[in-house]
């Protein structure tokens, strides 16, 4: 797990891209702005209901965001999908058998391979 100061300094940034003040983002997680400057300052830990409504806030792992590392083959996807497209080609992919994924990769790479064969 990562330190206060990483942790405060993960919410700040997130913060910030999202342009949002101490005071915007302090009110719409529910805490104080004092307190949110603590955070990211790391002279505060962040009790575990403020970590989760940042967590939901920005639509982040609570994991990612307290800086744990996420066992490589365990069941927590590395990384969350919220575009819509994307979970549709997922869901579609994991709808397939191995044949079909195999039959689908060959489609996929044809034109790489039409590219290669016209260069040459």
């Amino acid at each position: 797990m990562a330190s206060a100061e990483e942790i405060g300094h993960r919410i700040r940034d997130m913060r910030k891209k999202a342009g949002l003040t101490q005071d915007d983002f302090a009110a719409a997680v529910g805490i104080a702005r004092s307190t949110l400057a603590n955070i990211e300052t790391g002279a505060a830990a962040a009790g575990l209901a403020s970590t989760i409504a940042i967590a939901d806030y920005f639509k982040v792992p609570l994991d990612w965001l307290i800086g744990r590392q996420v066992p490589p083959f365990g069941p927590l996807a590395p990384y969350f999908v919220d575009d819509e497209n994307e979970l549709a080609w997922l869901r579609f992919w994991r709808g397939l058998t191995d044949e079909q994924r195999h039959a689908v990769l060959t489609v996929l790479r044809l034109p790489a391979e039409a590219s290669r064969a016209l260069s040459t």
